[in-house]
């Protein structure tokens, strides 16, 4: 039993004792330190040689957002041992034109051109022309769709390229949820000013809020002096009265008398 142990021991301290052979290809000089050194000492050389706020330095290097910058050209460091892909080639972000692209309507020009949007609205005015013709009831109302109610469906892609531009340009960017409604503004602009001057069954509240959003004169601003009118009764006077007149309100265009009018110059009415 003793023996057995004895050579249990013997074996152990033979695993044990460092392994020394001429065949190792290890190499005995190599300090992984001393490596890590140059290869950040090339690096910071790589930097440093370009001045900061230059042209050069901002088409060789590609800073991150934690501030740490890669260079877009291989480093010649006569035999520091660098993987080759950590070179960054291509810059990331927009290129060509959609690295100029600042306001949501253009980011949005990027994705759908006018071919496009008129390709889809075709087709989709053509399938509801197909449908339209199921519905029996007079109640259902199918209409043909319009460029900017399909534009104003599009645009999610486009905040990616403006929050980029923004952050590139030192500019404070726009929320998500601005951002569409901004987009959404300038979308439907058009289609807002088609309404205001073809549709004459707007509400007298719908073309006032239409002319804000616009930024145009008010409907009362854009009209001239009233002149008489039909005659009626008096809106402000009670019903006993029955007193009867020609004049309408500047606003409200309702029928007022002598009584309830006041006289006003146009300067003063501005």
């Amino acid at each position: 039993m003793n023996s057995v142990m004895l050579v249990e021991k013997d074996d152990l301290e033979e695993l044990e004792e460092p392994f020394d052979s001429d065949d190792s290809i290890e190499d005995r000089d190599y300090d992984p330190a001393q490596d890590e050194e140059n290869v950040f000492a090339q690096l910071a050389n790589t930097w440093t040689t370009t001045p900061a706020g230059t042209q050069k330095e901002a088409r060789n290097t590609c800073s991150r957002k934690n501030g740490y910058k890669w260079s877009t050209l291989p480093i010649n460091d006569g035999g520091c041992k660098i993987a080759s892909r950590n070179i960054v080639y291509i810059r990331p972000g927009p290129t060509n034109s959609a690295k100029y692209a600042i306001e949501p309507i253009d980011t949005f020009n990027l994705f759908f051109s006018d071919e496009i949007l008129d390709e889809v609205f075709l087709r989709t005015n053509e399938k509801i022309a197909e449908l339209r013709v199921r519905y029996k009831t007079k109640n259902a109302t199918v209409s043909d769709t319009t460029l900017p109610e399909l534009k104003a469906l599009l645009g999610v892609n486009a905040f990616v390229i403006y929050h980029h531009n923004a952050t590139k340009n030192r500019q404070e960017p726009l929320s998500r949820l601005n951002f569409m409604l901004k987009l959404h503004e300038q979308l439907t602009k058009p289609w807002q000013q088609i309404r205001l001057q073809t549709v004459p069954t707007l509400s007298r509240g719908l073309k006032e809020s239409l002319s804000t959003l616009l930024h145009l004169p008010r409907a009362e601003d854009r009209r001239g002096p009233q002149g008489k009118g039909k005659r009626t009764y008096c809106s402000l006077c009670p019903t006993a009265k029955k007193r009867m007149t020609t004049t309408n309100c500047y606003k409200c265009e309702r029928a007022l008398c002598g009584e309830h009018q006041i006289k006003i110059c146009m300067e003063c009415g501005q």
